[in-house]
């Protein structure tokens, strides 16, 4: 498709051709489908931001729900490029990186959160952020948001030299300053 990233089966990251890729790019990069949830009544049920079904086999969907708080966050964060994001479009980044684990094919909440926020940063670029700003969020991200996880999501592996340290660029554990 035009416009669309094309899978890096090693990495399980696709590089756009045009340098940025919208939210829905993303996604279907991975050859999936992207949703927003809205309740009937206009409410977003249950407390997961963000989910991905696995099969009775164990395989999981190829669509992914993002509830509408968080899509109108990655909206925003794409409208505005990435510069100086609010905390709701650091976190609306992380769920789409996180979702993107389950949809790889990782089903434990702890590797799929600490391999999404290995790649935060580089989510952050495919959105629009600039370096600066990408780095930060990952940054922030895992100082500020992931020491307060439940122990579902969060493992003593998972930081520098730990056993789910992949070794990939911009870790979110390299102190990344506030862009000016």
């Amino acid at each position: 498709m035009e416009g669309h990233g094309r899978r890096q089966p090693e990495s399980g990251w696709f590089r756009p051709r045009s340098g940025r890729v919208d939210v829905l790019n993303v996604v279907v990069g991975f050859g999936s489908a992207f949703y927003r949830r809205r309740e009937p009544n206009g409410t977003d049920d249950g407390a997961d931001l963000g989910y991905v079904a696995f099969g009775s086999d164990g395989v999981p969907e190829t669509k992914t729900t993002i509830k509408w708080e968080q899509c109108r966050a990655l909206a925003s964060f794409t409208r505005s490029g990435g510069i100086r994001p609010s905390r709701d479009e650091m976190i609306a980044v992380h769920v789409l990186t996180h979702e993107s684990m389950h949809m790889s094919g990782i089903g434990s909440e702890v590797a799929s959160e600490c391999r999404a926020m290995q790649r935060d940063a580089r989510m952050a670029r495919l959105l629009g952020a600039g370096r600066s700003d990408a780095r930060y969020l990952a940054s922030w991200y895992w100082r500020t948001v992931y020491p307060h996880m439940t122990p579902a999501y969060r493992s003593d592996d998972c930081g520098p030299g730990q056993a789910l340290d992949e070794g990939l660029p911009d870790p979110p554990w390299e102190v990344a300053e506030e862009p000016s």
